[in-house]
């Protein structure tokens, strides 16, 4: 490769392989290693690829597009959060006052409610 100040190699590329590549990888290596001391995997295969010239394949890919959350739905995981903290509050009440019966029937209703909702 060309070593007349070249940028710092800072971007990294990872790619897995099978066992059968992985051994052709191994020995294509190992021969191109025999006349260079400090030749490593990165050097061997950053050769390969820019200075060989190899001629590669343009392939279509297909592109995956993840459903993301819409705003209605994070709007509503919000208000269920909203609504389930209120619930720890009421639930941190009821063990201090000894179940107070109105409290009691009023978090029925919410659980019915929550119920529907989900």
């Amino acid at each position: 490769m060309n070593n007349k100040k070249t940028a710092p190699l800072s971007k990294k590329i990872t790619f897995r392989i099978n066992e059968s590549e992985y051994k052709k990888f191994q020995i294509l290596f190992k021969n191109a290693k025999l006349n260079k001391k400090k030749y490593t995997t990165s050097d061997f295969i950053r050769n390969i690829i820019f200075e060989n010239n190899p001629k590669f394949e343009v392939i279509k890919t297909k592109t995956i597009i993840r459903d993301k959350p819409c705003k209605d739905e994070s709007l509503k995981i919000y208000h269920l959060n909203k609504i389930g903290n209120n619930i720890n509050q009421i639930a941190y009440a009821l063990n201090i006052r000894k179940q107070d019966i109105h409290i009691l029937k009023k978090l029925d209703n919410i659980s019915e409610l929550l119920k529907i909702m989900i």
